[in-house]
């Protein structure tokens, strides 16, 4: 398929791992960058956080939360961080909003 022959191809692959791994990992952090993408930093964290205090005023599950972070985060191509990461933002946020109902006259039935 390559015009390679199984040995050569062998060789190939066998070499490319190069220093403990190195290279395939330095591979796949250059990707997201090629693609447009880029990490979060602290003006970001502070969008999402306030998009997702808006949204968690309508909703109360983290998952919900969670989902809506993620396509906030895939919107503005920004790499997501860890779901656990994400999921104590959420959590964080869902206090503040649980705290802050009675003073906004938001109450459940």
């Amino acid at each position: 398929m390559l015009g390679f022959d199984a040995d050569e191809m062998s060789r190939l692959l066998g070499a490319y791992g190069g220093w403990e791994g190195r290279t395939p990992r330095d591979h796949q952090a250059q990707v997201p960058d090629r693609l447009g993408w880029r990490a979060s930093g602290p003006g970001d964290r502070k969008q999402l956080d306030a998009f997702l205090l808006s949204r968690a005023m309508e909703h109360d599950a983290p998952a919900v939360l969670l989902r809506l972070a993620r396509d906030w985060l895939r919107s503005q191509q920004i790499v997501r961080p860890s779901v656990e990461v994400r999921y104590r933002r959420g959590l964080a946020l869902l206090v503040t909003v649980r705290w802050l109902r009675p003073t906004t006259g938001s109450h459940r039935c």
